[in-house]
């Protein structure tokens, strides 16, 4: 895992990838590693990621050791982003007009059993299939 530190510092040195910084002058931090598990600490765009998945391909290529995509969680702007289209899309609207709300989005997102419609929030739905493994 020293290897894919290193990988991770020069691409962020090199500006292939972009971490967060810590304060206004604190380090940047792109990675976290423990064990056998890493945590990815970035900007949320698209060339971001797109960076991020090929540093990730050269690596395996190199090292051999694969990622389990399986087991990768999305949180931050892109889990809200998401839950905004869905949202739209419940309530017919598009992304540039708004339907009116006849229930309350809390409603929508209680399970049945208390009275809800029972859709699940996407972090839910998505800390619930990695808990399967």
């Amino acid at each position: 895992m020293e290897a894919l530190s290193c990988v991770m510092r020069r691409a962020v040195d090199r500006g292939i990838y972009r971490g967060l910084r810590c304060g206004r002058a604190g380090p940047v931090v792109s990675h976290f590693i423990y064990a056998d598990d890493v945590v990815f600490l970035g900007e949320w765009d698209s060339e971001n990621v797109i960076n991020l998945k090929r540093i990730l391909r050269c690596f395996y290529l190199v090292s051999g050791l694969k990622v389990n995509l399986a087991k990768c969680r999305v949180y931050g702007v892109v889990l809200e982003k998401l839950e905004r289209i869905r949202r739209v899309f419940f309530w017919g609207g598009t992304e540039d007009k708004d339907k009116i709300s006849w229930v309350a989005w809390n409603k929508v997102i209680t399970p049945q059993k208390y009275g809800g419609v029972g859709l699940e929030l996407l972090k839910d739905s998505n800390l619930a299939m990695l808990a399967k493994w």
